[in-house]
C-alpha cells in the first residue's frame, strides 16, 4: 500500500485498529478537518497519484442524496469537485473512479436529478 492516501477520513466512521494496521503498511490517513481547512494541501498528493477514487458516501447526504449510506457529515459537493479537479489535472493519473452512487435511493425525480448533477459536474472537463 505504498503511497496510498485516505482523504477526508472521519474518525467516528473508521475502525481505529484498521487505520493503525494500514498505517504501518504505508496508508496515510488525512482527516476531514484537514481537508476542509486546507484543501489545497491535498493537491500535490492527488496530482502525483496514478489512481484517484471518490466514494459518494464521503459527501454529506444533503449534498449527494444518491449514496448508499446516510451521513450528515462529510465533504461538500464543492470540496469533492475540487479534489476531482486536482485528479483530472494530473499528468500521472491514469484512473479516476466515482463509486457508491445509487440513484435508486432518491425518493423522487428532483432528488435523483440533484444527486446526478454532482456526478456530471465533478467529471466535466
Amino acid at each position: 500500500m505504498q503511497g496510498l492516501f485516505l482523504l477526508a477520513n472521519q474518525a467516528h466512521l473508521s475502525d481505529p485498529a484498521y487505520l493503525l494496521t494500514s498505517e504501518s503498511e504505508g496508508l496515510r490517513s488525512i482527516r476531514l478537518g484537514a481537508v476542509r481547512n486546507e484543501p489545497g494541501c491535498m493537491e500535490p498528493e492527488i496530482r502525483s497519484s496514478d489512481l484517484f477514487g471518490l466514494s459518494i458516501n464521503a459527501l454529506r447526504h444533503s449534498e449527494a442524496n444518491i449514496q448508499s449510506s446516510v451521513s450528515t457529515t462529510g465533504l461538500t459537493a464543492e470540496e469533492a469537485c475540487q479534489l476531482i479537479y486536482y485528479a483530472g489535472r494530473s499528468d500521472r493519473n491514469k484512473v479516476t473512479a466515482i463509486f457508491d452512487f445509487m440513484p435508486s435511493v432518491a425518493t423522487n425525480l428532483q432528488e435523483s436529478t440533484s444527486g446526478n448533477f454532482i456526478l456530471v459536474f465533478s467529471s466535466w472537463p
